[in-house]
């Protein structure tokens, strides 16, 4: 019953945004304040994590694969595909609802939703929409350094164990495989998972406010459940737009 109490609150709050679309108000400094909170604390996290995961996965590569061209399209298939965009998209939906959610049960706490509203500023313009155009900004942004930490560590690990000439060779069998119109539809398909990230995280986080408020257990759970919606949404619009992606 919950489940679908959230989901309708989702449905709803998607329904309004659109519908306040033509009277939106634009709060710059909430957007900057938003992207501030959330961009820079990732950064750590997706060099450590995807600097790992291309070191482990060209380790594994080069068991089983002599020449450098090949190599270089495995490495392309194995990690460029989707490494970044899951490890990014979860990163993401963690941060983003912890955010979120802390800041929301503290407008709550301070009353200034009231304010707000005694104010006539509309909290789609003011909470909503600074969100939703935070996740589309954010998740390209941490593909583009995701994908460049990636590649800077293959070719690290490439130069050590091949000569100048096959490590063009190697970045070769990537470009073949990973080109610059492959590079442009994942970006495109992070600006789409940004905003159903950030759309998820907010509403799902949003419902049991009332319950969560002065328990900080309760509200650690909250955000921890919209992280994990937010990360199966995105995930599931990733497979959609992999399936309807031009071949």
């Amino acid at each position: 019953m919950l489940f679908f109490r959230r989901c309708l609150y989702l449905g709803l709050f998607l329904g309004q945004f659109f519908w306040h679309i033509p009277r939106l108000r634009f709060y710059p400094q909430v957007l900057v304040q938003h992207l501030y909170q959330v961009g820079p604390p990732l950064l750590p996290a997706v060099l450590g994590l995807n600097g790992l995961l291309s070191w482990m996965i060209l380790h594994a590569l080069q068991l089983a694969v002599d020449q450098a061209e090949p190599l270089g399209m495995a490495f392309a298939l194995a990690f460029c595909q989707q490494v970044p965009l899951i490890v990014c998209a979860g990163l993401l939906a963690i941060q983003l609802a912890a955010v979120s959610t802390q800041e929301l049960l503290d407008y709550q706490h301070h009353q200034q939703l009231e304010v707000l509203r005694s104010l006539g500023v509309s909290t789609i313009d003011y909470l909503l929409f600074p969100r939703l155009l935070a996740g589309f900004i954010l998740f390209p942004l941490l593909l583009i350094f995701a994908f460049t930490i990636g590649l800077c560590t293959a070719t690290l690990m490439a130069a050590q164990s091949y000569n100048s000439g096959d490590v063009l060779l190697f970045w070769a069998g990537i470009r073949s495989i990973f080109s610059l119109r492959a590079l442009i539809l994942i970006l495109m398909k992070g600006c789409c998972l940004g905003l159903t990230i950030a759309l998820t995280g907010y509403t799902w986080g949003q419902t049991p406010l009332e319950e969560a408020e002065g328990a900080p257990r309760l509200a650690r759970w909250t955000a921890a459940q919209a992280a994990l919606w937010a990360w199966g949404l995105a995930m599931l619009c990733n497979v959609v737009l992999s399936v309807l992606e031009p071949g």
